[in-house]
């Protein structure tokens, strides 16, 4: 096969964790992005 069982664990797992780190890591910018676009456009209008 190549691929066990638990390797397909351990690769789901890091997945999880690659997944709430990089929400850590990139959601504060993108929420300022979000803000200044929001604050843009209402200049705008």
């Amino acid at each position: 096969m190549g691929i066990s069982f638990d390797d397909f664990v351990a690769f789901a797992a890091f997945l999880v964790v690659y997944e709430q780190v990089s929400v850590a890591i990139f959601k504060p910018p993108y929420e300022w992005l979000l803000a200044f676009i929001e604050g843009k456009v209402s200049q705008a209008i």
